[in-house]
């Protein structure tokens, strides 16, 4: 039977799946975007409940002003479909050695020497301190591209960091990239780390979440002639004579000379693919890509509200993550005090709660691995109960409900694990020395017309912000691709398939 067929198909309707399939089909490709769940968005899609709307654990979106989002909104003239807010710098709660609480300053834009007393930098420190600040904000990117090899938290230390500056960009980084400061990419982290203190973090959507935006250019492919299917499982990238041929999903098999996944780097070439089309050195260098830590937590909901700032960071200088810090940790070692996220959406937006009520979102790190035994997630979840009393008095007893999650819902709702261990994490791989830069692993795969998008390849920056990025790129690299085969085939569509009912067939750039 002929299949249906397309310029390019488009795996996963995650933030880089989502954004690339936008941008090809408004410059004229037809595209086919495919997404398991019900909805777009992956690890930050919302979802609506009893009158709330919220996300499944903490989002944070950085940088908020000039973000790569709003480039991609601003080039599909879709920027009136969303209502975006840009919060203040405000949130971070810091726990000193006597367990004082210390809050940052509640200023638009922070006098530094407020945030230091906050977090109590002691005098004679403050002209160290505020060098190092000054170096991080005004490094040029070509600076910053040199440390690949160099780990964040060696470059704080070899600047003789004081301790409370140095605590307070490790917890940073330790949420924004979800791996060890000690083997977090000083490149990586001080270009986006630098965005975040000049342009702001925590953009949102009020009407509909963060996600929203990933909906909306999941809307912009039909928008432009393609085609979207939810609840659409691929099974297989189909592949012949060492080039992808289409996929072969539950509702059936579509042809396109180009495949993007959103799948994640190693399930795509592990499981999707499938490692027999690929040269064992290059399987084995997939196999090795470190992923992410993973994050679980427990989702509240309280009657009356109680807390006001729509994101908190809870910090303390014993709590912000090393490797040896997270071995004893992961060998049963649980620290008195552990990096909390915090998340509250309808403090961006009251209508995405009911009158009166609240939806809190919290989030810790935790292994990646699906897997993991029960009673080790029991004692996390405890963990993060405490730390919400200690740091609110009085919270647990405004809860009406309370929604603890693991990692099996990452992996439910995005990539799945490719080997045991993995397929949970938050990211997706980690931004570690070895991954980052000049290190970074290629978008383009070993089988022609194959492309990775999303946090694993390409891009740069936080999260979300990271994923459009690589759609971004991504899409670039899929325009000249199809320009140079229609240049040497003279086609759009793969040899033998029919075009699919209602394609534009709108010539490309």
């Amino acid at each position: 039977m002929p299949q249906e067929s397309f310029d390019a198909i488009v795996v996963g309707a995650g933030f880089g799946g989502a954004a690339c399939a936008a941008l090809l089909a408004k410059r004229g490709a037809r595209v086919l975007l495919l997404e398991k769940n019900a909805r777009a968005g992956g690890k930050a899609m919302v979802v609506s409940k009893n009158g709330f709307t919220y996300e499944l654990w903490p989002v944070i979106h950085a940088p908020a002003q000039e973000s790569r989002c709003v480039a991609v909104l601003r080039e599909l003239g879709m920027e009136g479909e969303v209502d975006l807010v840009f919060p203040r710098v405000r949130g971070a709660i810091y726990i000193d050695s006597s367990g004082a609480l210390r809050r940052f300053p509640d200023d638009p834009s922070p006098d530094p020497a407020k945030v230091f007393d906050a977090i109590g930098v002691a005098p004679e420190e403050r002209e160290r301190a505020l060098a190092v600040l000054t170096e991080l904000v005004t490094m040029s990117a070509a600076d910053a591209a040199a440390l690949d090899e160099v780990s964040f938290a060696q470059w704080l230390e070899q600047r003789q960091t004081p301790r409370p500056v140095a605590t307070y960009l490790h917890a940073i980084a330790n949420g924004v990239f979800m791996v060890p400061s000690d083997l977090l990419a000083a490149s990586e982290a001080i270009r986006t780390v630098q965005e975040i203190l000049l342009r702001g973090g925590g953009l949102y959507c009020r009407n509909g979440g963060i996600g929203r935006l990933a909906e909306v250019y999941a809307s912009a492919v039909e928008k432009f002639g393609g085609r979207v299917l939810y609840r659409t499982r691929v099974r297989k990238i189909a592949v012949r004579e060492g080039r992808v041929t289409g996929v072969i999903a539950d509702k059936g098999a579509f042809a396109a000379p180009v495949v993007v996944s959103n799948a994640g780097l190693q399930p795509t070439v592990l499981r999707l693919a499938g490692k027999e089309h690929f040269d064992r050195s290059y399987v084995n260098y997939v196999r090795d890509l470190t992923p992410s830590w993973g994050m679980m937590g427990v989702r509240y909901f309280l009657r009356p509200r109680m807390l006001d700032e729509p994101f908190y960071m809870v910090f303390s200088d014993d709590a912000y993550w090393t490797t040896e810090r997270w071995l004893r940790a992961a060998n049963g070692d649980v620290p008195e005090r552990v990096i909390l996220w915090v998340q509250v959406p309808s403090a961006y937006d009251s209508a995405l709660a009911p009158p009166d009520r609240q939806c809190v979102l919290t989030g810790v790190w935790c292994s990646p691995d699906p897997a993991a035994p029960e009673a080790e997630k029991e004692k996390w979840w405890r963990k993060v109960d405490e730390m919400m009393e200690r740091v609110w008095p009085g919270f647990l007893g405004r809860v009406y409900d309370r929604e603890p999650y693991d990692v099996r819902e990452v992996s439910a709702l995005s990539r799945e694990p490719a080997f045991p261990g993995v397929g949970g994490e938050c990211i997706g791989l980690g931004q570690v020395i070895g991954q980052c830069g000049r290190f970074k692993p290629s978008a383009r795969a070993p089988l022609s017309g194959l492309f990775y998008v999303g946090a694993d390849a390409e891009g740069y920056g936080c999260g979300t912000h990271l994923a459009v990025e690589s759609g971004i790129r991504v899409a670039e690299q899929v325009e000249r691709f199809l320009r140079l085969r229609r240049a040497l085939f003279g086609t759009r569509t793969a040899p033998g398939a029919r075009r699919a009912p209602g394609g534009r067939g709108k010539g490309g750039h």
